[in-house]
Parts: structure tokens; sequence; C-alpha cells
């Protein structure tokens, strides 16, 4: 399993189980998550832990947040920043 699809399973799993986004199991990687302020906040303070990234809303624009397929990228870029 690659680093990505690992991302993508951690991310849907953690939208489903935590932020109730029931729907992720049905969308693609460029759907739009649509997550409101609580969710993105639940989703920086989870990827934080996860990965031991500073995942303030300075390094983590909205715009990060509005699709798998840019947050796997994110996710991907940060830990490569850290290594």
């Amino acid at each position: 399993m690659s680093n990505e699809q690992e991302f993508e399973a951690v991310l849907r799993s953690f939208l489903k189980d935590e932020v109730m986004l029931s729907q992720i199991e049905f969308m693609g990687l460029d759907d739009e998550l649509s997550l409101d302020s609580l969710a993105q906040t639940e989703l920086r303070v989870f990827l934080e832990g996860k990965y031991d990234l500073d995942i303030s809303i300075e390094s983590m624009p909205i715009e990060v947040t509005a699709s798998l397929r840019s947050l796997i990228a994110h996710i991907s870029t940060q830990l490569k920043a850290v290594a």
C-alpha cells in the first residue's frame, strides 16, 4: 500500500467514524467534502496527533480540506518537509 493509499484509507475512516460523513464511502477523490468549521478543527487535531504535524489554520487553509485529493497531497507534502 502506498503512502497516498494509506492516507486515503485513514482519512475515509476518520471522516466516516468521527465526523459522521457517511457518504464518504461513495465519494471520489475530487468530490467536495463540504466540511463545516467544527469538522475542519477535528480533522486538524486528528492529523496533528496521527502524523505529528503542525496543522494550524495558517498551514492548512480551508482550500486544503476541499477534497480527499487535496488533503492527501497536503499531508504528503507536510511529511516530506519534516523528514
